[in-house]
């Protein structure tokens, strides 16, 4: 029996944002495609994790941006109390070590204001295989479950945007004039990665 979506955000509260300033002048300029004409909101999130396996690790952060026609409105951002160190490799990559998520949610507390912010969207992240499967996972145990359509911004990349010499999510958005700033730290990716839908789909 699955729960139900919350009828308030109790841990983590999204916050607005106004796309207009943040917005480049591509996107100002570029018309809105048909698919604004069938999906009413996108939701582009990216997990930092203890690990690569999604039975064994756990999740650390969570960033996710909301677009709702074509345009970004709120984001979704915050440290999870993994409840285990967190590995020293991890920490390198991440810059999140111990101490930062020492007196931070546990995911528990957080998912279901995450299935709040997910509800009635499409998912999309970069390589979508990969987080979605901490998300299933995490939902499952947590009776949540995340049935959205789902959408691949890495394979949307790899059909828009030819002859790349890779797919990384660096390599993309410097193709397409984006900037990515606090690589590897989940809001940061999951926005830039919104901002590579925006100008793909």
């Amino acid at each position: 029996v699955y729960r139900k979506v919350n009828s308030q955000y109790y841990f983590v509260n999204p916050q607005p944002v106004n796309e207009i300033q943040q917005m480049d002048l591509f996107s100002l300029t570029e018309k809105k495609t048909d698919y604004w004409d069938t999906h009413d909101s996108v939701v582009v999130f990216d997990f930092e994790t203890t690990g690569l396996d999604a039975n064994s690790c756990k999740i650390i952060e969570i960033g996710a941006v909301k677009i709702q026609k074509g345009s970004i409105i709120e984001t979704f951002q915050t440290l999870i109390n993994p409840g285990q160190p967190i590995p020293e490799e991890i920490t390198g990559i991440t810059h999140i070590d111990d101490s930062m998520v020492a007196d931070a949610p546990t995911i528990d507390q957080v998912l279901p204001d995450f299935y709040k912010f997910t509800y009635g969207s499409v998912l999309s992240a970069y390589n979508i295989d990969f987080d979605y499967q901490f998300l299933a996972n995490n939902g499952k145990n947590l009776r949540l479950l995340f049935n959205n359509e789902q959408i691949d911004t890495l394979r949307l990349a790899r059909a828009k945007v030819p002859s790349l010499s890779n797919y990384k999510l660096g390599t993309v958005v410097k193709a397409l004039n984006i900037t990515l700033v606090n690589a590897h730290r989940a809001l940061a990716d999951a926005y830039a990665t919104a901002k590579v839908f925006i100008k793909l789909i």
